[in-house]
């Protein structure tokens, strides 16, 4: 009896400590990050085209204007490059001391941390395509939350998709423009890159060839914080 009890007792103990590592382990992958880099999609350029003229047609209130938001060709690698272990870029939404809106290209790393210090990390104000500082951006980002805490507030988009769109032969400069998914009825945020050695810059709109991603992750709910 006493040999039974024995072997109950210590497999227990060991069941107990067998729980314990499997929590510890969890604990130290917390996150999916293959699922996190693949974040985003291209989707046709005619779909993306009409979310774009939605977007126009609802945009009454005028708090994110339909001038283009762009980050070009030299300031996206350097965003990219300034991260290690890049995970994928939030764009946030922020405004400015002067009420006016702003959309911030921020790199996040494996920790899925918007916010975290990260040395050397670059933050680009994607109206002017210039870097500012964390702390410009945090504010700006702030300042957009209470003026709108019911709306969304970034949209996230995987390493992946800025492998793909880095490695396009036409890419010069990256327009980031908000959309609206007519179909769906939701806000989107789409990533365009415009072949503009075939077609030329005026009236792209009707005529132009680009690659247009879309299907990234909005926050709230906020998976990247």
């Amino acid at each position: 009896m006493k040999r039974v009890l024995g072997f109950v007792g210590g497999f227990i103990v060991l069941s107990f400590f067998a729980c314990q590592d499997t929590g510890e382990d969890a604990g130290n992958t917390p996150y999916d990050l293959a699922f996190y880099k693949s974040i985003g999609k291209e989707i046709p350029f005619d779909l993306g085209m009409r979310w774009l003229q939605a977007y126009e047609d609802r945009n009454a209130d005028g708090r994110v204007q339909t001038a283009v938001f762009a980050i070009p060709e030299l300031q996206l690698n350097t965003l990219l490059q300034s991260t290690p272990n890049l995970t994928g870029v939030a764009f946030h939404y922020g405004i400015d001391m002067l009420g006016i809106t702003h959309i911030i290209a921020i790199p996040v790393d494996e920790s899925l941390s918007i916010w975290s210090t990260i040395p050397g990390r670059v933050f680009i104000d994607t109206n002017t395509g210039l870097a500012i500082s964390q702390s410009t951006a945090n504010a700006w980002a702030q300042s957009y939350k209470a003026a709108y805490p019911s709306d969304i507030w970034f949209h996230y988009f995987g390493k992946n998709i800025f492998d793909e769109i880095t490695s396009l032969s036409f890419l010069q400069s990256l327009d980031v423009s908000p959309a609206y998914n007519d179909t769906e009825q939701t806000p989107e945020l789409l990533l365009i890159v415009w072949d503009n050695s075939v077609t030329g810059v005026l009236g792209r709109k009707k005529n132009a060839n680009a690659s247009v991603y879309d299907a990234s992750n909005a926050c709230p709910p906020c998976s990247v914080h």
